[in-house]
């Protein structure tokens, strides 16, 4: 079978649970909802994302690309129920009407695979499911995020799944390709794709995720090597999202087979030993905020990147907290860009008075964070409104290339030690174009603060001499022991060091 007329649509929200971060139906496309039809295909079309791979293959094959619905949102908390509904309904109706005018011979889906709902602990899923049930015959291939709590609704729906090998999120698009291609050659006989998968009880450390330094980057080696022998199509390694209070959240592993079940899961179970191993390797113990800005400030000459990780963006932070703001200042660093601090009520109080002008102002830690502990207050400075931007930027680095950040009203506020990027809306700085829309060079910087843990090394690392994680204050910290997890299976390591796992195939 030729695909003449596919369909490409894609959800996405990584849920955290412990967010104070609402997930209205506004919140999905940059805080406009979801983008639909010719306005969806344009903004995704040639960018370096899963949904970008998945429309350039169905270009690139000669069907016609039909684009429904694209709902993409940062990460918050659990998505409102009435938002979920209408986002499924616009997505199966899109299909349907597709299916019924004969303009949809196969389906290409990009879900993170770590969205809960407030009805739903899995909102991927049951979304999978029901095409499914609407669909039975319909190929469907389908690109999952790194980070997926993996369902069993999640793998056996779809033709064919695959999901991002990196982190930072570099393989994006090819990941939406090689999806999109297991299922094409399915409808042309090439191939007859049976997915596996599996999951152990270990909870990895966000800080441990990165794809390219160890444990994974050996875990990975071995996932490479995989899918190099006869009849594998696709082996995938999710490392799970842990700030969703799930029963799911955790390490699993996808393998797709050409038609050979058994190959796959003994696949998927020496992957999963080799994890579960070396699970003491997926852990870690956060170093005290006054000890990592120490470390910082006795640092020779810059830039040196100081990561906010206990207040992320892509991990569903509020992006308010000073807590290491704070501790900069009592230690007395020096020649420090800091982005984004979201501050509404400060950039209109900026904006009033305008460029050029004196004020002391109150900023940060107005949005309260019961989930965890901790005293907040704002961090009131004297300084300088120095620069404004509309907030729309382009990002041009590596990950998420060619997407839109909207940043909402942005001002650049100066004091003697600090230059603060202060923004309306929250964002994920990817881009030094986000220190650059308001006239600050980064590279000329000793210290660049930013709200990000991993996504941001791509753009920022070619020119730094290093970064410091610095867990201050926030629903993203690094001390998982903050977090009163309900819903999470039990028993599971770390938390409960005598929790053990089994391989099905021995």
């Amino acid at each position: 079978m030729v695909a003449k007329n596919i369909v490409v649509a894609s959800v996405s929200h990584e849920t955290n649970t412990f967010s104070p971060v609402a997930t209205p139906l506004n919140a999905f496309g940059n805080g406009k909802g979801p983008l639909k039809g010719d306005a969806a295909y344009d903004a995704f079309r040639g960018t370096g994302t899963a949904t970008g791979g998945l429309i350039d293959l169905a270009e690139s094959v000669g069907a016609k690309v039909h684009v429904p619905i694209v709902a993409r949102c940062l990460p918050s908390t659990s998505v409102d129920d009435d938002a979920y509904l209408q986002i499924s309904k616009d997505m199966c109706e899109g299909v349907a009407k597709a299916v019924a005018a004969e303009k949809c011979d196969a389906l290409f889906l990009e879900l993170h695979g770590a969205m809960v709902t407030q009805s739903l602990e899995d909102g991927d899923g049951p979304l999978l499911l029901r095409l499914r049930k609407m669909f039975p015959s319909l190929p469907i291939a389908l690109s999952l995020d790194f980070h997926a709590n993996v369902t069993d609704d999640m793998v056996t729906s779809p033709t064919s799944v695959v999901a991002y090998k990196t982190f930072p999120h570099l393989d994006m698009k090819e990941t939406g390709i090689r999806t999109g291609q297991i299922t094409l050659d399915a409808m042309a006989g090439k191939v007859n794709p049976r997915c596996v998968w599996g999951n152990i009880p270990l909870l990895v450390h966000l800080q441990q995720m990165n794809t390219s330094e160890p444990p994974l980057k050996g875990l990975f080696e071995s996932v490479r090597a995989a899918e190099e022998e006869p009849g594998v199509l696709a082996v995938s390694v999710l490392a799970g999202f842990p700030l969703a209070d799930t029963r799911e959240a955790g390490l699993s592993c996808i393998v797709v087979t050409d038609g050979d079940q058994m190959l796959g899961k003994r696949i998927r179970d020496r992957i999963l030993a080799q994890a579960w191993e070396n699970r003491e390797a997926y852990t870690m113990t956060p170093e005290p905020l006054a000890d990592s800005v120490a470390r910082a400030k006795s640092l020779d000459s810059g830039p040196w990147l100081l990561l906010d990780v206990a207040d992320t963006c892509n991990s569903g932070g509020t992006l308010d907290s000073v807590s290491l703001l704070r501790e900069i200042l009592k230690q007395g660093l020096t020649d420090v860009a800091a982005a984004p601090l979201v501050d509404p009520d400060a950039v209109q109080e900026m904006l009033a008075v305008g460029v050029g002008a004196e004020i002391e102002l109150e900023l940060g830690e107005k949005v309260p964070t019961p989930s965890v502990a901790g005293e907040k207050s704002p961090l009131r400075l004297k300084g300088r409104v120095a620069a404004t931007h509309d907030g729309d930027i382009t990002v041009q680095g590596p990950v998420f290339t060619g997407t839109k950040l909207n940043l909402g009203a942005t001002v650049l506020f100066e004091t003697d030690d600090l230059q603060i990027v202060v923004t309306s809306n929250r964002a994920e700085p990817y881009d030094p174009g986000i220190f650059r829309c308001v006239g600050v060079n980064p590279e000329e910087k000793r210290f660049i603060v930013l709200k990000s843990r991993m996504q941001c090394k791509p753009a920022f690392l070619p020119f730094s001499k290093g970064y410091i994680d610095c867990n201050g204050l926030g629903v993203t910290t690094s001390d998982y022991g903050a977090f009163d997890y309900k819903r999470l299976r039990r028993p599971i390591y770390p938390f409960d060091t005598h929790a053990t796992w089994e391989p099905e195939i021995f």
